[in-house]
């Protein structure tokens, strides 16, 4: 069976009520227009995580962006039938030992039928994500392969512009949190390391009986999130000392999300 999404799932209005309650809620609905047409162009498929949306900043100022993995773009440019892998990375080193820069290498078909190298390459400065000045976990203990993956990303783009163009991967992506409100990725990377991510969470009991609690909308969300993962779902209820979303206190929902997000990046990037 294909992975390749069949665009008439995309066509579907219940299938679509499903994207704009999951990982496409927040967005307008230009930006979900935006989004499922990016899908049906990219063939990735948001039921499966291949590709999903990213809304960074607060209110009117909050953008989306379009995000996938690598492995999404090594299927794109598959898809083409003008593609083949290049040689390994290379790397520049800073110090001795630093990795300063990183340059990746793909092949690429002519419309004569030759094959032609393309190199790109993209400094450590430009994309490492920090938090409070200091590189987070993934970062600093495996520079190679994360500046690697935004260099590959970066080579497909300009090898495959007409397939790749306003698709981005989360690597490349990663910086842009450097400085939005989103939750720190240092916190969330350490706490990675095994999936008791949730239970790490601060606990903030629920001392006041009139403290908002999540919406029914977004409580619904996580709850369709999760329903692949019974056993996130528990550690999260086991955190916050709860027996159900619907008891999320709303100001809770952010970490939450954003702690999902980051869960769901790095299973994608395995």
């Amino acid at each position: 069976m294909s992975n390749e999404i069949q665009k008439s799932d995309l066509d579907d209005e219940k299938k679509i009520d499903i994207l704009r309650k999951t990982i496409c809620n927040g967005l307008s609905n230009e930006e979900l227009g935006l989004f499922l047409h990016v899908c049906k162009r990219s063939g990735l498929d948001p039921f499966s995580r291949q590709i999903h949306p990213v809304k960074r900043g607060k209110g009117p100022d909050a953008k989306m962006t379009i995000q996938t993995g690598i492995d999404g773009y090594r299927l794109i440019a598959e898809r083409t039938g003008k593609y083949m892998p290049g040689k390994p990375y290379s790397f520049e080193y800073r110090n001795g030992s630093q990795v300063f820069a990183a340059t990746a290498y793909v092949k690429k078909m002519d419309s004569k039928g030759d094959w032609h190298e393309i190199a790109h390459t993209v400094y450590m400065d430009e994309y490492m994500v920090s938090y409070n000045g200091m590189p987070t976990n993934m970062w600093k203990t495996k520079p190679h392969v994360m500046l690697g993956k935004c260099a590959e990303a970066a080579v497909l783009r300009k090898a495959f512009p007409a397939d790749l163009s306003g698709l981005y991967t989360q690597e490349e992506m990663q910086q842009a949190d450097n400085t939005t409100d989103r939750i720190p990725s240092k916190q969330v990377e350490e706490a990675h390391e095994t999936i008791e991510i949730v239970e790490s969470a601060p606990v903030e009991k629920a001392t006041d009986p009139t403290e908002q609690l999540i919406s029914a909308e977004n409580a619904k969300m996580l709850d369709d999130v999760l329903v692949p993962f019974p056993e996130i779902l528990s550690r999260i209820l086991k955190a916050y000392k709860i027996d159900r979303m619907s008891q999320l206190k709303e100001k809770d929902f952010p970490i939450v999300k954003a702690r999902l997000d980051e869960i769901f990046n790095e299973m994608d990037n395995k």
